[in-house]
């Protein structure tokens, strides 16, 4: 039956709920979870103080609205299928999976807990670690998936990782030790600057329109990475199993990396598609360099090892020989 606070209690449930929770003031009431609740958890108006959840598998089947919700098992695992209104908290390295998204914070705050955001979702709000960095990881497990807010503002993340296959939109800054392209079809956009290292696993996309502080491996897999005009890459760009692959992209002019391109293994292809300048000062490894643009100016450095391209009339000026 339904549960109904009248007052700031707590309830331990242990063996889940079968029914409603629902509070009569907004913000009172905290349940200490561990198994299904079948029906809604609060209001919009009228929400729960605290949900915790405990040890082993928690759902949540249908909307769920708390001032706080509680990750405080590291082997907790929630399911939640309707939209989370709250924040999100982690006092332990537990997971929640949102498959209706979540209007709401989350703060790993130093424990390398998981939070999974379901196809089609949004997680409207910030994503953070206040603990120690490298903890906390972001999961985007289908398409058309976005976060509104920044990733990683207090300390990086340990992972973010795009695992469906389609558009996923990350406007605001993210830092995290490692972004990762886990689907061949994935197509990742950042609007803002992108700190951690990009890894690939399948051979999806990824394009940074505010440049990357971080070095990027394709590892063998054909991905591509697109550079927006104006922006940087300050780090390396590498394949570091056998084998010609990964396309790195310059999309428009005053671009350039600050590393090397290709020092473990050759890269399938760069190409310079933007009109203007785009600089490469290190050595350069790949079997095609592609001239795309009839207005690049390139200027590469280092030694640039494989066969350059033209598409289009534009210029490559080779300082350290090809």
């Amino acid at each position: 039956g339904t549960v109904n606070y009248t007052a700031d209690g707590t309830l331990t449930a242990n063996g889940g709920i079968t029914g409603a929770v629902t509070t009569n003031a907004n913000n009172t009431g905290t349940l200490n979870l561990v198994g299904t609740v079948t029906g809604s958890v609060g209001t919009g108006a009228l929400a729960l103080k605290a949900v915790k959840f405990n040890a082993g598998a928690s759902a949540l089947s249908s909307t769920a609205n708390a001032q706080t919700f509680t990750v405080a098992s590291a082997t907790a695992a929630v399911t939640a299928t309707g939209l989370m209104t709250g924040a999100v908290g982690y006092t332990a390295a537990g997971s929640i999976t949102a498959n209706g998204g979540l209007t709401g914070n989350i703060d790993f705050a130093g424990n390398n807990g998981t939070f999974s955001i379901g196809t089609g979702q949004t997680i409207t709000g910030n994503i953070n670690n206040t603990g120690a960095a490298n903890n906390g990881n972001l999961i985007f497990l289908g398409n058309t998936s976005s976060v509104t807010g920044n990733i990683g503002a207090s300390s990086p993340l340990a992972n973010v990782s795009f695992n469906g296959a389609g558009a996923i939109t990350v406007p605001g800054t993210a830092r995290s030790a490692v972004f990762n392209v886990g689907n061949s079809g994935a197509v990742v956009t950042a609007a803002g600057a992108i700190t951690g290292n990009v890894a690939y696993t399948q051979s999806g996309t990824f394009k940074a329109n505010n440049g990357l502080t971080g070095n990027i491996d394709f590892a063998g897999n054909n991905g591509t990475f697109n550079l927006a005009g104006g922006q940087t890459i300050t780090g390396n760009v590498d394949n570091s199993i056998v084998g010609s692959n990964g396309s790195l992209i310059f999309l428009g002019n005053i671009s350039s990396v600050t590393g090397n391109i290709g020092a473990t293994n050759p890269l399938a292809n760069v190409s310079f598609n933007g009109a203007g300048a785009v600089t490469v000062p290190g050595t350069a490894r790949s079997a095609v360099f592609n001239v795309g643009n009839s207005g690049a100016i390139v200027t590469a450095t280092g030694l640039m090892t494989g066969t350059v391209n033209y598409t289009a009339d534009g210029t490559l000026t080779a300082n350290g020989g090809i």
